[in-house]
């Protein structure tokens, strides 16, 4: 999870560009600016940033960097800049007309401090469904019947909140307990709503997302108590 002080540090790295067009890369020279756009609609990468030229030429995708993509939902500000181009026609290659190795493209990426006053009230609503699965967590052992109560809430909150928009999602650090509450659901026996917890939650679009362990381990619940299910009924 995000630290207010990690929010706050410039962040340096380079990164190379993806799919890229061999025309444009080879137009393209060292230190040149070049500039981002969020493509919410690829079909394979819902992280996918599209790289273009100053007048729009389109270079190719940054693929797979959630850290990027997350910084530009968030409204942040950025530097980007052609660090190397790699391929391309040697010496002699170009002597008669060949076009040599394929081009890339590596970028130097800057990204600046986030604005946090400007988003301060998307920051509050994840810190209240942070304290939300907190209190949840803290009832586990003494009193599960609350705990599941809160995790209930805190998921729902999370509903609320990501239906503010992608920009609102960015800002959300918060993952939903899916695991944790599927867990107690089938501790406590109640195994139909566990299984419908997990449904639901591998059908919802999750932006932030949950880390691998937890995947696993609702997907292997999910099959535990679907084969629990058909035995019963």
């Amino acid at each position: 999870m995000d630290t207010s002080l990690e929010l706050k540090l410039e962040q340096k790295y380079t990164c190379k560009i993806s799919d890229s067009s061999q025309d444009v890369i080879a137009g393209c020279s060292l230190s040149e600016n070049v500039y981002f756009n969020r493509d919410y609609n690829h079909p394979d990468d819902k992280h996918a940033v599209s790289v273009l030229r100053e007048h729009g030429e389109k270079i190719g995708y940054i693929r797979n960097d959630s850290k990027l993509a997350r910084h530009l939902d968030r409204e942040g500000e950025y530097l980007a800049t052609v660090n190397k181009i790699i391929g391309g026609p040697n010496f002699f290659q170009r002597i008669f007309g060949l076009k040599g190795k394929k081009y890339s493209c590596i970028l130097e990426i800057v990204l600046s401090d986030l604005d946090l006053e400007k988003h301060k009230l998307f920051i509050a609503g994840d810190r209240e469904i942070s304290k939300i699965i907190l209190r949840a967590e803290s009832h586990t052992k003494d009193n599960p019947k609350l705990a599941v109560k809160n995790y209930q809430q805190a998921i729902n909150a999370i509903v609320e909140y990501d239906q503010q928009g992608t920009k609102a999602q960015a800002w959300r650090r918060s993952k939903i307990p899916v695991n944790k509450l599927s867990m107690m659901l089938e501790k406590q026996g109640k195994l139909a709503e566990a299984l419908e917890i997990i449904d639901w939650y591998l059908g919802y679009d999750d932006y932030v997302g949950i880390d691998k362990y937890a995947l696993d381990m609702i997907q292997k619940r999910m099959k535990r108590i679907s084969k629990k299910l058909a035995v019963s009924s």
